[in-house]
């Protein structure tokens, strides 16, 4: 879903799930090779349902001195089975909580 430039490397997503205590999940997410966010941009992880409907886990900007590889490690207070797809978008720095950008990565905890 990233566009690429010709030999350059296609960022990759993998996905954890570990449940923790208490009926608590904790997501990891691991992303490589993942391209600089342009000036104004962020990056937000959502935790969504097939039907839609999403939480955020967090956002993360990524910078180009980074080696752009992160571990997102959230506790869920829901049962993740409801929300099986972890997607990263790209987020205008606009102060909106809601989903406003565009999806470039999926993964699929089910997987």
């Amino acid at each position: 879903l990233i566009g690429r430039g010709e030999g350059e490397t296609w960022p990759t997503i993998r996905t954890e799930l570990m449940e923790q205590f208490n009926g608590h999940y904790a997501v990891v997410l691991h992303l490589r090779d993942y391209p600089p966010n342009l000036p104004g941009e962020h990056c937000e992880v959502w935790q969504a349902a097939p039907n839609g409907e999403r939480v955020s886990l967090g956002a993360f900007v990524s910078e180009p001195d980074d080696p752009r590889s992160w571990k997102v490690v959230r506790q869920l207070a829901y049962d993740p089975s409801d929300y099986p797809l972890i997607e990263v978008t790209i987020e205008p720095d606009e102060g909106d909580p809601d989903l406003a950008g565009r999806t470039v990565m999926q993964a699929d905890l089910r997987e």
